[in-house]
């Protein structure tokens, strides 16, 4: 008796574990990233950048989730530059602020291997769309800038999912593969815009992301 029972016991955690991913699952995730920044190359510069991601998924099969996402990002900086005035007035610094808000709209696809009962190992694919907008001040009489930048990006990006119960999961992110494109214009042909595209494998710490989900099963 004390057998089965045990066994029924094992029978229910282990479903309990694989109900998040089964077919007809859906979730609602949200995740988040921080990232604060110090430099010293001659001049000055801080900047604290802070993104929100909220994301609904839906699995078409066991294991397989499709969905969409949506990002916030706002980064706000400080720096010293230094700039020169002419032959004979030699370089000077001028102190600026800037601020960056941006939004992305991202569909995906995630993928769930099974590391243990409620450890997984995730890729996910996604081509995502966004839009910054970049101001910088200049403290005297510089004029400020304004730019806007378009982005677009399709590639995947590894994780790792943590089930501790059976509604909810907590997951983290770092790194992308693929390719992206990024187009900057500037605001009163204040300079010459510009785009540029690459493709590869970036580890840059603004793709590590925490998220926390719920699952909703059927």
């Amino acid at each position: 008796m004390k057998k089965l029972l045990g066994a029924a016991a094992l029978a229910l955690l282990c479903t309990g574990a694989f109900a998040q991913t089964s077919q007809g699952t859906v979730e609602i995730a949200g995740s988040f990233g921080f990232k604060s920044i110090s430099r010293d190359y001659g001049t000055d510069q801080k900047s604290n950048r802070f993104n929100l991601g909220p994301s609904v998924g839906y699995f078409v099969k066991d294991n397989v989730a499709v969905g969409m996402g949506m990002s916030y990002t706002r980064e706000v900086s400080k720096s010293t530059e230094v700039h020169y005035g002419g032959y004979y007035s030699g370089p000077y610094t001028v102190d600026v602020e800037s601020t960056n808000n941006g939004y992305h709209v991202s569909p995906f696809i995630t993928r769930y291997f099974s590391l243990t009962e409620k450890v997984f190992f995730t890729g996910t694919g996604s081509v995502g769309f966004g839009k910054t907008k970049s101001t910088s001040e200049y403290k005297g009489d510089i004029q400020s800038r304004e730019s806007t930048n378009s982005t677009f990006r399709a590639g995947v990006s590894p994780g790792i999912s943590f089930f501790p119960t059976s509604k909810f999961g907590l997951s983290a992110s770092f790194g992308f593969l693929g390719y992206a494109q990024y187009k900057t214009e500037f605001k009163n042909d204040q300079n010459d815009d510009y785009e540029h595209s690459e493709f590869g494998l970036d580890l840059n710490s603004s793709y590590l992301n925490f998220g926390l989900s719920y699952f909703i099963s059927r």
